[in-house]
């Protein structure tokens, strides 16, 4: 009973607390596009990567913000590739998806960024990621470069592995 009078006080609890603190804090995407924006010389960059380091923890990192998008996300439909590299590097995951289902490169499909496409793509996302109506990257795009590119990158995905032995496809 004295459990609830505490969790109901609204001044002092610690689950009041624990809110406050939390709807206080920054967004990350936020934090880490007005660092970098700030960072004009490589040595600048690894500094504020160490420095970022410290700040932000691989939960914080890839959890969904209030507006539904994961830091990253958010960095993508900016069309701010440095920040997206830098989140990248601290760890951001580039497929997880936020509340709509839309990973890293949904956005920068269908906002027709082909550098930032090409970027997720090396770091390994994924191209068949469907979002909660079953679409692919490759459906929600306008932009013919960043179509075939994706295209593409389907055909590779589904291809089966080389037999090291013969260097052809195992089929």
């Amino acid at each position: 009973m004295q459990d609830l009078a505490m969790a109901a006080s609204p001044d002092g609890s610690p689950l009041q607390k624990k809110r406050k603190r939390l709807s206080r804090r920054v967004p990350i995407d936020m934090v880490v596009q007005l660092q970098i924006a700030a960072a004009d010389q490589p040595k600048d960059r690894e500094a504020l990567k160490k420095r970022l380091r410290k700040q932000i923890t691989c939960c914080e990192i890839n959890e969904i913000t209030t507006s539904g998008l994961t830091a990253l996300n958010q960095c993508v439909l900016d069309g701010n590739l440095e920040s997206a590299k830098m989140l990248v590097e601290l760890g951001a995951n580039v497929n997880k998806k936020d509340r709509f289902g839309w990973t890293a490169l949904h956005y920068a499909a269908s906002e027709g960024y082909e550098e930032i496409c090409r970027f997720l793509l090396r770091c390994g996302a994924n191209v068949r990621a469907e979002d909660k109506e079953g679409k692919f990257p490759v459906e929600v795009t306008d932009d013919e470069s960043i179509l075939r590119m994706l295209l593409r990158a389907t055909l590779l995905y589904n291809m089966p592995p080389l037999d090291k032995d013969s260097l052809q496809h195992s089929c």
